[in-house]
């Protein structure tokens, strides 16, 4: 019986931990129609990072020396959101290319870069409905 009463207490609370998850997590509703939209998102940004510079000395001519495409993440954090971890997070390819869906809004994006370097840009971005904008950004890896 006792073993019975421990099993039960288990299962309700996995159930109240994925609920909570599930409300922590969710998405917000868009409200540009009334309210009644849900995910999938038909608005967000797409965009490369990049790494640079490459080399010490950059000779004219030379396109070994050029920025390099930069796998790593990405951050979207809601801006005026009283809440300070990201919205939204994102991993670029090895190509450095990423995409993101999100609902209409105001967002700051920012690529992750090393505890010390690359120090990567921060940009402000505007989401507007049905839009997929373009943001390139670049991180700098100190090379001088």
């Amino acid at each position: 019986m006792k073993k019975i009463i421990i099993a039960g207490a288990v299962i309700l609370i996995l159930i109240a931990a994925v609920w909570v998850d599930l409300k922590l997590f969710s998405q917000p509703e868009s409200t540009d129609n009334g309210g009644s939209g849900i995910l999938p998102f038909d608005s967000g940004v797409e965009g490369v990072i990049t790494l640079g510079p490459t080399c010490p000395v950059m000779r004219q001519g030379d396109d070994s020396c050029a920025d390099k495409p930069y796998a790593t993440n990405i951050q979207v954090i809601a801006i005026g959101s009283p809440n300070s971890s990201p919205f939204a997070t994102v991993i670029s390819d090895k190509q450095g290319k990423y995409k993101i869906m999100l609902p209409p809004g105001e967002y700051a994006l920012q690529a992750v870069g090393g505890t010390v370097m690359p120090r990567c840009e921060t940009k402000d971005i505007t989401i507007e409905p049905a839009k997929v904008i373009e943001v390139n950004l670049s991180c700098d890896t100190g090379i001088r």
